[in-house]
């Protein structure tokens, strides 16, 4: 591509630039700006967390390291002083100079191999520069994110202020968060879905007393995995459930096996006591239940609301009985069917929706590939008209 063609395209997007801008209206520019800001400060705050999440790996590398250290330094003591007891015990059976010097070599033989094993093993388990670089390939990944969401966010300012009826397949609006399983997802205004999956599946708090995890029959520990030369902690404790020994959580917490972990090494899959010994992949942490109050009326209100006064989002985990396969989706109720835009196909000819303008259920005839959310006047009565009154 030569300079001039290079030339003519700069151009070319410096006027569509110009334009864009033209277009927009006074109150328009000041939402995007206002919008974009907002994006700056999410991202400002996700690089907060990248940089204290990659203090915390490093950290946990340097204790880890060190405590490695002090274990291989017992080891060597104890290896040494075993050679010069052995060294006297032998001196002590004989008096012959030849024996004597054969002893004398020996000593040095075992002091030896005891400096070599500190090294090999040294070498092989207490791996600092491999845990830093971890931690670095983490950060690097986690900068990278919030660069990405910050361009996807900047990019969706606009949509913001222009395409204020976008939906994502007709279930959520634009800009709407939601639950899915253990992720958080995002209706993005063009109309895709994003999701990542959240720390502890949609729990808040870990939080709890020894005291209580113990008498409740939970292991009260860091979450570490590897052995107890190279092992990884994290640096919160947790009430640990589940696992080979069938660890449980109080009544009023739940054993959350979906988590995401800060300072241990993404290769290591199965989590260790503190003294190594392994404790299985089926690992979970006990969080505390959040208070549901509409949990258990079949509707799934799996909205994540933005602001005060705002409830917790139900989902498939927290309450199984509305969001669990299954369950009614509260968005079936205003759903319309759009011939033109097809979103499940069925060879039902008829099926039931909430008429909002009448204010109740209806028949509904299916044309072509439509969606039609209820097969049953009965099942659509009794969410819909219920939600809806």
């Amino acid at each position: 591509m030569n300079r001039a063609t290079i030339s003519g395209i700069l151009v070319f997007l410096l006027l569509v630039t110009v334009v864009f801008a033209v277009t927009l209206t006074r109150e328009q520019r000041i939402a995007i700006n206002e919008c974009n800001g907002n994006c700056g400060d999410i991202k400002k705050a996700a690089l907060v967390e990248c940089r204290l999440n990659g203090l915390s790996c490093t950290n946990s590398c340097k204790d880890n390291y060190n405590g490695c250290k002090e274990v291989l330094d017992d080891e060597r003591t104890t290896c040494m002083e075993e050679c010069q007891e052995n060294y006297y015990i032998g001196l002590s059976q004989t008096n012959d100079s030849k024996s004597k010097r054969n002893l004398s070599l020996q000593l040095n033989a075992c002091r030896k191999d005891c400096r070599l094993s500190y090294t090999q093993n040294k070498n092989q388990y207490c791996k600092l520069s491999e845990c830093m670089s971890g931690c670095a390939q983490e950060r690097t990944e986690c900068n990278n994110n919030a660069n990405e969401d910050f361009r996807i966010c900047t990019l969706q300012c606009k949509h913001v202020i222009l395409n204020d009826n976008v939906t994502c397949n007709g279930d959520y609006l634009a800009g709407q968060s939601f639950t899915r399983g253990c992720d958080l997802c995002q209706c993005t205004y063009d109309g895709i879905e994003r999701c990542a999956q959240t720390a502890l599946c949609h729990y808040t708090n870990a939080t709890i007393e020894q005291q209580l995890c113990e008498d409740n029959g939970g292991l009260y520990q860091q979450l570490c995995t590897g052995n107890i030369y190279a092992m990884r902690c994290t640096e919160e404790f947790f009430c640990l459930c589940n696992s080979n020994y069938n660890f449980t959580c109080p009544s009023e917490y739940q054993c959350v096996d979906e988590f995401k972990t800060y300072g241990i090494l993404k290769n290591h899959n199965v989590w260790t006591l503190r003294s190594g010994v392994p404790l299985g992949n089926e690992i979970g942490i006990c969080a505390q239940k959040p208070e549901l109050e509409s949990c258990g009326n079949g509707i799934c209100e799996n909205i994540v609301c933005q602001g005060g006064n705002c409830t917790v989002a139900e989902s498939s985990i927290n309450c199984p009985e509305d969001c669990g396969e299954g369950a009614v989706d509260t968005t079936l109720c205003s759903k319309k069917v759009e011939a033109d835009v097809p979103v499940v196909c069925t060879s039902t000819s008829l099926g039931y929706e909430f008429d909002e303008l009448l204010g109740q259920c209806v028949e509904k005839e299916l044309v072509g590939c439509g969606f039609v959310p209820f097969n049953t006047m009965e099942a659509c009565e009794s969410v819909c008209e219920t939600q809806n009154n």
